[in-house]
C-alpha cells in the first residue's frame, strides 16, 4: 500500500500454479507474477491484516506520539467552510475567527507519550525469556537416561563410592540429586536435565538475540506496534557477511503474511514487506540500464526524489544513468513456499536396484520406472513496485526446515484480539486537546481586574478657586489614597447610582479554567477506564488517600489489561526463536563461515554436538518462562543474603561462589523453582560441610585429649622411675657411707681418703701431702713374718 494501490487493487493478478512442473521457476516472468499477485492481495486487504488496519497506521502512530493533525482542533474551534457557506462564529471565515480568538497556540498537548512510555517500559520487563527443548525421539531417550541415571547415582552414591574405593577408582564430589520422584519430575520440568545440544543451542540463541539488539531496540518496537496498531512483524535471516543468524524488526505498515484463522499465524505460505532501496544498488543487478530511467520517471517527486524533468540534460539525452544513483524506490520483498519436482528413473544393474535423477524431457526405457518426488522449498523475489524489474530471486539461502521436509517462513506476524489500545483512546485524546484549547481560550479572552468609576462624581470639582480635571482627581487618588468627589451630578441632583464613586471589578477566567480542567480530568479518567492505565502506573506519586494495597492493585490491574498484548509479544518471540534455532542448526553444519563465527562463542566441541544431533534428525522446541516480578526477585535476594551470613542459630551458610552463581541465574531469568531447589541443595551441602567440620573438630579434640592423657601418664611414669632411682641412689649412698665409716673407724683408711672416695676433695698442707704420699709406700713393703721387731 505504498504506491500504485488503485492499479493493483484490481483482481487481475493471480498466483501461478506453484505445483505445475512445466513452469520455469527460475525465470523473471514467474517471479514477477508471484510478486504482483501477493502485492495485489496486499492492496486489496485480503492478507492476515485487513486493509482497514493498513489505512489507519499513520494516524494511529501520530496519536501514539502526540503528533496528530492540528487541523482537527482548528475546525472545532473556528468551524469549517463548506459550499461557500460559513460555519463559524465570524463572518470573515476561519482566518477572521482565528483573529477573534487571538491566534490560539495549537501545538498538540497530549498525555499519550507518557502513557506509551509507561506501557512499553513495563511490558519490556514482562516479556518472557525462552529456553530450548528437543521434543524428538532421540533427545527424549537421552534425557530419560540422564534423568534416571542421576536419580540412581544420587540414591546409591555411598554404595557406588565404596565400590570405587575398593577398585581404586576416583570418586566424584557431591552434586545435586533429587531425593524423591516428585522432586525429580519438578527438576525436569524446570529444565534441570539439559542435553549438550540443547544447552549449546540455548547459549547460541541468547547470543543471537544480543547481536540482534533485541533488548535495546527490537522488543520495544514490537510492543509499540502491538499497542498502537494491534499487530507486529519480525524476520529472521542469515547475515552472509558475518556468518551469523539474526532477527530484525519489520515495519508493520508495509508488512504482512498470508491470511489464516490461527491467532499466532504460524508458518503461512507467503510473507512480504516493503523496503526502500537506492537505484545505485539495483544498477548492478539489472541487465538493461534503460529500464531504470522508466523507474525514475515513475517515482519522480516521490520519497524525496527530484523531479525527473529537472534532471541533468546530459543524462536525459543519453543512456548514461549515473545520475540516478541517489534515487530511492520501493522494493517489494516476497518469500513464499514453493514446490519443486524431482524425477528419478529406477532401474536394475547387475542385480541391484539403482536410481538416477533425470529431467522432464527424458523418455523412459523398457524396464525403467519413474519416481516423482514433491519437494517444498522456500523462494524469494525482490520487485521494484509498479515496474517489470525483479532481482535477487530464487531459492532462499540456508533456508530453515522443520524436520527434513517442511520449510519454515522467516517472516513472523501476530495480531491482538479486538481493537488495539491507541484507537480506543483517540476520542479521549481529542477531548483532552479540546479541553486544552478551551483553557487557552478562556485565559486569552478573560477580562483583567479593574474599576468602575462614576465620572459625574469626580467632575466639576474645585480645590479653592482652581477647578480640578477628573484625571487630576484620579491621580491624587492613586498617589495619596484620598478621593475627592461630590454626591450630586452636574445639574445638582443627587447621584442615585453607586454609593461610592469607584467600585472594584473582579476579572479573571476562574470559571473557564475550572471547566476546562474538568474536561481534561474527565479525559484522563476515560483513558484509565478504557485501558486500565492509571496515574500510578504512569509513574505518578500515589496520594495519601491511596493505601499500599490500592497502589499494588492498580499496577496489577494494568498488567491484566495489557495481558493480551504481552501474550502476543511472547508468541512472536517464541516463533522467531524457534525459526532461528532451525537456521542455526543448518548453517553450523553447512557453512564453515558460520561454524567459525560461533566457535568462539560456545566452543568447537559444542558445535560438534549440534552436528551430531542433526544426524539424528533432532527437532528444536521453544519454551517461554515468565520473568520473576521485582518482589519475587527481592525475596530471593534476601534469602540468599541471609543464607550467606553465618547462621547464629546453628544453620549452615552458602559460599560466596554459590551466592554469585544464584545472582547470575536471577539476572539471566532462570526459573525461581529451579533456584529454590539448588539453594536447598547448596544449604544441604553447607550443612554437611559444617557437620564434617564439627566431626573433624570433635575428632581432633578427642585425639588431643588422648595425647594429653598419654603425656600425663608418661610424666607420672617418669616421675615414679625417677623417684625409684632416687631412692636407690640414696640407699647406695647410705650403704657406701656406712662402709666408709666402718673402714675409717677400723683405721683402714683415713677420713680424707673417705671424703675423696665420695668425691669431696679437701685441701691439704704440703707436709701432709708428703706424708700421705709416703704412707702408701710403707704399706707397699712386704714384711716377713716374725720380723716385726727387727
Amino acid at each position: 500500500m505504498i504506491f500504485a494501490v488503485d492499479t493493483y487493487k484490481q483482481n487481475n493478478y493471480s498466483m501461478p500454479n506453484r505445483d505445475d512442473k512445466a513452469l520455469d521457476k527460475e525465470s523473471e516472468k514467474y517471479n514477477l507474477q508471484v510478486a504482483q499477485s501477493v502485492y495485489s492481495e496486499f492492496c486489496r486487504g485480503t492478507t492476515y491484516v485487513t486493509s482497514d488496519y493498513y489505512s489507519y497506521v499513520r494516524t494511529y502512530r501520530k496519536y501514539a506520539l502526540g503528533q496528530q493533525d492540528k487541523e482537527i482542533y482548528m475546525d472545532v474551534m473556528y468551524g469549517t467552510e463548506q459550499n461557500n457557506t460559513l460555519e463559524s462564529i465570524a463572518k470573515g471565515g476561519r482566518k477572521a475567527a482565528r483573529k477573534a480568538y487571538n491566534n490560539l497556540n495549537f501545538t498538540i498537548q497530549s498525555p499519550m507519550p507518557r502513557v506509551m512510555d509507561s506501557i512499553v517500559n513495563k511490558l519490556v520487563e514482562l516479556v518472557n525469556r525462552v529456553s530450548v527443548d528437543s521434543p524428538d525421539k532421540y533427545s527424549g531417550a537421552e534425557r530419560e537416561n540422564l534423568k534416571w541415571g542421576t536419580y540412581v547415582d544420587g540414591k546409591y552414591k555411598n554404595w557406588f563410592d565404596s565400590l570405587k574405593l575398593l577398585n581404586a577408582i576416583p570418586t566424584e564430589g557431591k552434586k545435586y540429586t533429587p531425593t524423591n520422584i516428585e522432586e525429580l519430575e519438578l527438576y525436569e520440568t524446570e529444565g534441570g536435565f539439559k542435553l549438550k545440544h540443547e544447552e549449546t543451542m540455548e547459549r547460541l540463541l541468547k547470543f543471537v538475540f544480543e547481536q540482534s539488539n533485541w533488548e535495546e531496540h527490537v522488543v520495544e518496537m514490537v510492543l509499540r506496534d502491538l499497542v498502537t496498531l494491534g499487530y507486529c512483524a519480525l524476520e529472521d535471516y542469515y547475515d552472509k557477511f558475518t556468518g551469523q543468524v539474526k532477527c530484525r524488526y519489520v515495519d508493520a505498515e508495509y508488512a504482512g503474511v498470508q491470511y489464516t484463522r490461527e491467532e499466532s499465524n504460524y508458518n503461512p505460505d507467503y510473507g512480504f514487506y516493503v523496503k526502500m532501496v537506492k537505484l545505485s544498488e539495483i544498477m548492478r543487478k539489472v541487465d538493461n540500464p534503460e529500464r531504470l530511467v522508466r523507474i525514475a520517471k515513475t517515482y519522480s517527486n516521490e520519497f524525496g526524489n527530484p523531479n525527473f524533468d529537472d534532471w541533468n540534460k546530459k543524462n536525459k539525452q543519453t543512456s548514461n544513468v549515473s545520475g540516478l544513483d541517489k534515487w530511492t524506490v520501493p522494493v517489494f520483498v516476497v518469500k513464499w513456499i514453493d514446490v519443486d519436482h524431482k524425477t528419478e528413473r529406477q532401474y536394475k544393474s547387475n542385480g541391484k536396484t539403482r536410481t538416477r535423477e533425470v529431467d522432464n524431457k527424458y523418455k523412459f526405457k523398457k524396464g525403467e520406472e519413474a519416481i516423482n518426488t514433491r519437494i517444498k522449498t522456500l523462494r524469494e523475489v525482490n520487485w521494484v513496485v509498479a515496474s517489470d524489474i525483479v532481482f535477487d530471486y530464487g531459492k532462499c539461502e540456508f533456508q530453515n526446515r522443520d524436520g527434513l521436509s517442511e520449510p519454515v517462513m522467516p517472516i513472523h506476524m501476530v495480531q491482538v484480539t479486538g481493537r488495539p489500545i491507541v484507537p480506543r483512546l483517540i476520542p479521549s485524546l481529542d477531548q483532552y486537546m479540546n479541553g486544552w484549547m478551551r483553557l487557552q481560550q478562556g485565559i486569552s479572552m478573560a477580562a483583567m481586574n479593574g474599576y468602575a468609576i462614576n465620572m459625574d462624581a469626580v467632575s466639576n470639582l474645585k480645590m479653592g478657586d482652581e477647578k480640578l480635571h477628573p484625571k487630576e482627581v484620579l491621580r491624587i487618588w492613586r498617589q495619596t489614597g484620598t478621593l475627592f468627589f461630590k454626591p450630586t451630578d452636574i445639574a445638582g441632583r443627587p447621584n442615585m447610582g453607586q454609593v461610592r464613586p469607584i467600585e472594584q471589578l473582579q476579572g479573571g477566567a476562574g470559571a473557564t479554567i475550572v471547566e476546562a480542567m474538568q474536561m481534561m480530568d474527565v479525559s484522563m479518567k476515560q483513558i484509565e477506564e478504557l485501558t486500565g492505565i492509571n496515574p500510578v502506573s504512569m509513574g505518578a506519586t500515589p496520594t495519601q488517600e491511596m493505601g499500599k494495597a490500592v497502589t499494588e492493585y492498580s499496577i496489577m490491574g494494568t498488567n491484566d489489561i495489557l495481558k493480551g498484548v504481552l501474550r502476543k509479544a511472547n508468541i512472536v518471540k517464541s516463533n522467531v526463536a524457534r525459526s532461528m534455532c532451525l537456521r542455526l542448526a543448518h548453517v553450523i553444519e553447512a557453512d564453515p563461515k558460520a561454524f567459525d563465527a560461533y566457535k568462539d562463542v560456545v566452543g568447537e566441541a559444542s558445535l560438534e554436538a549440534i552436528k551430531i544431533a542433526n544426524g539424528h534428525d533432532v527437532k528444536y522446541g521453544i519454551r517461554t518462562h515468565a520473568r520473576p516480578t521485582e518482589q519475587e526477585v527481592q525475596s530471593i535476594k534476601e534469602m540468599l543474603a541471609f543464607a550467606l551470613k553465618n547462621g547464629r542459630d546453628g544453620k549452615a551458610r552458602i559460599t560466596e561462589g554459590d551466592y554469585m552463581r544464584f545472582i547470575n541465574m536471577l539476572s539471566s531469568g532462570a526459573s525461581l523453582k529451579r533456584i529454590a531447589l539448588l539453594l536447598d541443595f547448596s544449604l544441604e551441602k553447607a550443612q554437611e560441610r559444617e557437620e564434617e567440620k564439627a566431626s573433624r573438630i570433635q575428632k581432633e579434640n578427642i585425639q588431643g585429649t588422648q595425647m594429653l592423657e598419654a603425656q600425663k601418664a608418661q610424666q607420672a611414669k617418669e616421675a615414679v622411675s625417677m623417684e625409684t632411682q632416687s631412692d636407690i641412689a640414696k640407699e647406695n649412698v647410705k650403704g657406701r657411707n656406712s662402709i666408709l665409716e666402718q673402714a675409717v673407724s677400723k683405721g683402714e683408711m683415713s677420713a680424707l681418703q673417705a671424703l675423696q672416695m665420695i668425691g669431696i676433695n679437701v685441701p691439704q698442707a704440703p707436709q701432709q701431702q708428703t706424708q700421705q704420699q709416703q704412707i702408701p709406700q710403707k704399706q707397699d713393703r712386704i714384711v716377713p713374718a716374725g720380723a716385726e721387731g727387727v
